[in-house]
């Protein structure tokens, strides 16, 4: 009997050995994967980082913006990644990425959808320092990234096309507002060229 009993209470012990590790072993990958460990390594450097996908948001959204046929909500957020939904069904399209490092940059504080649907404008906290700070156009089906607008002072903390499309404006913590007007251009590899037409 007290051998029966020894099996049985080694057994359990056994079991929750297992299952304490089980769940070490899961807390350890999280954080070796997360965005801190892995990005205080990587500077820019194009090698991907492993982050685990969610299915949604984990931290504040700042911005939803919609297109002119409301047919696409474009949500910016501080986890760094964008998601394009479907706005009548709800479904999660596309997640959008930029370039990130460390704690900070990478974050998504605005968040511009063209009235066309077919560009998405991402900034935020995307440069190191001040003059490094970008704004990033992707196209909002694929989530290739067109172009790269740098040399921006401060924090993009909003993003705003014209209704026709022909502009695009930008606000900063500080060094005010940029606007830049879009033209097609048959030279240009991407059809969208960007000249930046005032600063304040």
């Amino acid at each position: 009997m007290i051998t029966n009993i020894y099996k049985t209470t080694n057994l359990r012990f056994s079991c929750l050995t297992r299952l304490v590790l089980t769940v070490l072993s899961v807390i350890g990958f999280v954080f070796l994967f997360s965005d801190s460990a892995i990005q205080a390594a990587t500077e820019f450097t194009g090698k991907p980082i492993l982050r685990v996908e969610t299915g949604q948001h984990t931290a504040k959204v700042w911005r939803i913006p919609v297109d002119a046929q409301q047919r696409f909500l474009v949500s910016g957020s501080e986890d760094k990644t964008s998601r394009v939904y479907d706005i009548k069904t709800g479904r999660l399209l596309q997640i959008l990425r930029i370039p990130m490092e460390g704690i900070h940059v990478g974050k998504i504080y605005a968040v511009a959808i063209s009235p066309d649907g077919s560009t998405v404008a991402i900034g935020g906290y995307t440069g190191k320092e001040s003059g490094e700070h970008s704004i990033y156009l992707l196209e909002r089906n694929t989530g290739k990234m067109i172009r790269r607008i740098g040399g921006l002072r401060n924090t993009i903390f909003h993003l705003t096309y014209s209704p026709d499309g022909r502009y695009l404006a930008a606000t900063m913590g500080e060094n005010g507002i940029r606007a830049y007007e879009t033209k097609c251009s048959a030279s240009d590899g991407n059809g969208i060229s960007l000249i930046e037409i005032s600063y304040t």
